[in-house]
């Protein structure tokens, strides 16, 4: 049953209206809204023969595609992973992204003077190499943000996908050598203090992160898979569907190896939360802050865990699911570090240098004349 402009029902193709309208118009409404060979704006989204997108795998869940001026407009939540359509979507991705890294970065110099009196006093290597860790890492996340800023405003249509890829699998790897240094460090207890446990920290967490690339490029130069960026209208698209570049990002190739990646880590932190329940609770430093932080990156790997799969399954929302956890992730991790580990670290010189100035005050005879009784 449709419902035409004049109060005219038509059923079965043929008019019931008293002004005789008759099957050719039908026709040709039904002609503009498929087509006959499928190239109607319904067609478009249904395929050349009635098929659905992704080679009759049905519509794609979620945010479906809806037709604009006869092109198939790409999901909302494929922007949450990767920036698509304008030049300024991907500017104002990016500027996200980068706006905060570039806000803790003014928030580490401004503490550099009194951070670096503290590291050089203390004479703390473990706490040297985190703290440089730290700078080395935003000052990656914010290259990588200007990066594509760059690419995206040079006037190409098409991004060099070999440089993205590099960039983002750098920036990952000084993200994992941090996050799996802490967990090694923790984990060794008593059992090591000084140089001695900066090496074992950092052998571990370097075969880890080195590993964890290694993968990464297999996939991403060997096989082709696209783990960092979505494949974009204009670039590998085999298939003859409007959205089949999408479907091919989709695959269990690409998200069945994030799903296992964070699965992993979820585990560990898991494992984490439950160690201070067992015989191995004095293995690990009794602050309620490091087990917070444990918390925080376990749940953060579970909703991207979520996200992943959503996607895999075919089920376009999942972009939305694993673009969230991943922005709060990359843009929360290094501040939530300094303020479990570091943070108090420094605040501890303020204290030290507060005492050592009152000390100095005091033998000077400064509060010789204050009753300290009263």
């Amino acid at each position: 049953m449709v419902w035409l402009g004049d109060h005219q029902d038509v059923e079965g193709g043929a008019s019931v209206s008293g002004q005789g309208m008759g099957t050719t118009r039908v026709r040709r409404l039904a002609d503009a809204v498929v087509g006959t060979d499928g190239s109607g704006w319904l067609g478009g989204v249904l395929g050349a023969n009635g098929t659905t997108v992704g080679g009759g795998s049905g519509l794609l869940q979620g945010d479906a595609p809806f037709p604009d001026n006869g092109n198939v407009v790409t999901p909302t939540c494929v922007s949450f992973v990767d920036p698509q359509g304008t030049v300024g979507a991907k500017v104002l991705f990016n500027l996200a992204y980068g706006l905060p890294t570039l806000a803790f970065l003014v928030f580490l110099t401004m503490r550099l003077k009194p951070a670096l009196r503290r590291l050089q006093r203390s004479q703390s290597q473990i706490m040297r190499t985190y703290y440089s860790f730290l700078w080395v890492v935003c000052g990656l996340n914010l290259f990588r943000c200007i990066f594509q800023i760059a690419e995206s405003t040079n006037g190409s249509t098409e991004r060099d996908i070999k440089s993205w890829s590099f960039v983002w699998l750098v920036t990952t790897a000084g993200m994992t050598v941090m996050e799996v240094s802490v967990v090694t460090f923790l984990s060794q207890g008593y059992i090591a203090t000084g140089k001695e446990a900066l090496i074992r920290t950092l052998g571990i967490s370097g075969a880890v992160a080195f590993l964890d690339s290694i993968v990464k490029m297999i996939l991403i130069f060997g096989c082709g898979t696209s783990l960092f960026i979505v494949k974009e209208p204009n670039g590998d698209d085999s298939t003859s569907d409007p959205l089949g570049w999408l479907q091919l990002d989709m695959s269990w190739v690409k998200w069945g190896f994030w799903t296992a990646h964070h699965i992993l880590y979820c585990m560990v932190y898991g494992f984490i939360l439950v160690l201070p329940h067992t015989a191995l609770r004095d293995y690990l430093p009794a602050r309620p802050s490091f087990y917070r932080y444990v918390a925080l990156l376990c749940a953060n790997n579970f909703g991207l865990v979520v996200g992943s799969m959503m996607i895999g399954s075919k089920d376009v929302s999942g972009y939305c699911v694993y673009g969230v956890f991943a922005y709060l992730y990359s843009v929360c991790y290094p501040p939530l570090l300094y303020m479990t580990f570091l943070s108090e670290f420094f605040v501890d010189d303020d204290l030290e240098l507060e005492h050592q100035y009152y000390s100095e005050m005091r033998e000077a005879g400064y509060f010789d004349d204050i009753d300290f009784q009263q």
